[in-house]
């Protein structure tokens, strides 16, 4: 990949929320763009401090119990996250998945908005993507230094965390760009709730959990892709409006 192609790369990727099910990428595809990803994500010291474990097609069902947990209204966020009293239950959110991936899969959400619904009941549904990545918190997953030698007190555990952090957004950002050099559509997922109850065998009761990345092919109804009504691309911020500050 030159230096053009990077950067055009760059300007092509973005959060796809809708994936297809029956076109996906082989196997042998995502660990080359894996393989490559390890050779070039800044980590600190070389020291990583976080795992990603991969899920596959195989693991649909499994998905759809995640994505139940992404649900962005807030009534249902509060009444399900685990912290809340009504933890058990969530199942019936399937329901409202249901009637949202039909609006998805009609292209009603991506050229009317979430308008079409009397109150809006929006999932993450990207977490249903071919190859879902979950990242978590793991200290000294690799490096010369190991976990066992030392005795980590609170402000070097809370280090190890922030670290974690670091390194599992550069590598997943990483992952994301090599996918778009071969044609594979990438989403990043960093909004759910957690829930004791919702059993399944990819996230279930563990605040580890950093962050998920899908990979795949986006369907043509990708709700919030370039010709939807959320696709807010073009809305980038610029010098004048105070993200960056020269002092």
């Amino acid at each position: 990949m030159n230096d053009n192609e990077l950067y055009d790369n760059l300007h092509k990727r973005y959060t796809s929320c809708y994936f297809k099910q029956e076109d996906i990428p082989s196997k042998n595809l995502i660990n080359t763009i894996l393989k490559e990803s390890l050779l070039i994500t800044p980590i600190f010291s070389n020291l990583w401090h976080h795992r990603t474990d991969i899920y596959g097609p195989e693991y649909y069902d499994d998905k759809r119990a995640v994505c139940i947990q992404t649900v962005e209204h807030m009534g249902y966020r509060n009444m399900f996250n685990k912290k809340g009293a009504a933890r058990a239950g969530i199942e019936v959110l399937y329901n409202d998945l249901e009637i949202f991936e039909d609006a998805v899969k009609t292209g009603e959400v991506k050229k009317n908005g979430f308008g079409i619904f009397d109150e809006a009941v929006p999932f993450n549904t990207q977490v249903m993507a071919p190859y879902l990545l979950k990242f978590t918190y793991q200290p000294y997953t690799f490096g010369k230094t190991k976990i066992e030698e030392l005795k980590p007190n609170s402000l070097t555990k809370h280090g190890m965390k922030m670290k974690a952090y670091q390194g599992a957004m550069a590598h997943a950002y990483a992952i994301t760009i090599i996918a778009r050099k071969y044609g594979v559509d990438s989403s990043f997922c960093g909004c759910f709730i957690q829930n004791d109850d919702n059993k399944n065998k990819i996230w279930y009761n563990d605040d580890n959990l950093i962050k998920f990345v899908g990979l795949g092919y986006r369907d043509k109804n990708c709700f919030d892709g370039p010709g939807s009504k959320h696709y807010n691309g073009k809305e980038r911020p610029e010098l004048k409006d105070n993200v960056i500050r020269w002092n």
